[in-house]
């Protein structure tokens, strides 16, 4: 498979170079090896073209003339030797944007590929999206496993876990049609859920101790659009976290 570097400089030859006509001394350069965009001026004086400022196509692109300068711009161009028109800064914000289309379109592509993994005794092709997300879960489950998942971290799995349920729901893939298939294993689950059931009830102090470490740092529930109604369990845990003392931990 081509390198994206490769990519870029193929659909430059075919497509964007054209974007270079009518820059009036100017030119938008890629190295055909790098992901950088430079922006060069016909400098008659020393009779070749220099480079003025400099991007790497990932990068955020400024918003204005003056912002960009000041992070991309040459020492020449900072102090006033050399000039950018807004036409010249147009046109390398839209060639700019331009990688940054192909490049989202290629990894997208590439993440639709197929691969196969096994998962509790079952071996399945799945897309590389959905191998990333069974890494995942494996690595959740080994945190999970020795004790050493902190209250952040799941806090911030179960909103990602949740942003996708919320999607396949919307898409008509409700979890109740898929989760006794494939990868269901009653028994570990059962076995992590007992080693954490008897400490872990959500309104029990052993677990406000576990919370409170992290307490400031926790997102509320009247965060986002949306606001959550708390609910009595979290209240209550909240009313024990209120007891504790830092000697408690």
């Amino acid at each position: 498979m081509a390198s994206m570097a490769q990519t870029l400089t193929s659909i430059y030859r075919e497509s964007i170079s054209n974007k270079n006509d009518g820059l009036k001394g100017y030119n938008i350069y890629r190295h055909p090896k790098g992901m950088q965009l430079q922006l060069k001026w016909n400098d008659k004086e020393q009779r070749k073209y220099v480079i003025i400022a400099k991007i790497k196509i990932n990068e955020v692109m400024s918003s204005n003339i003056e912002e960009f300068i000041n992070n991309h711009g040459s020492d020449e161009l900072k102090i006033g030797k050399y000039q950018i028109t807004s036409e010249i800064f147009n046109k390398l914000k839209n060639q700019h944007q331009m990688y940054n289309s192909i490049i989202a379109e290629r990894e997208l592509e590439a993440s639709r590929s197929k691969v196969m993994i096994e998962c509790n005794g079952v071996k399945k092709t799945v897309s590389h999206m959905a191998k990333d997300i069974h890494d995942i879960a494996d690595k959740v489950e080994l945190l999970v496993s020795s004790h050493s998942l902190n209250v952040l971290e799941a806090q911030d799995f179960w909103q990602a876990m949740y942003r996708i349920e919320q999607m396949l729901t919307a898409y008509k893939m409700p979890q109740e049609l898929f989760q006794h298939m494939l990868f269901a294993n009653e028994d570990k689950k059962k076995k992590i859920s007992n080693s954490f059931l008897k400490n872990y009830v959500i309104a029990s102090f052993e677990n406000a101790k576990r919370f409170f470490p992290y307490r400031s740092d926790l997102d509320h529930f009247d965060k986002g659009e949306n606001k959550k109604k708390i609910q009595e369990n979290k209240s209550l845990l909240d009313s024990y976290m209120d007891r504790i003392n830092e000697d408690d931990i």
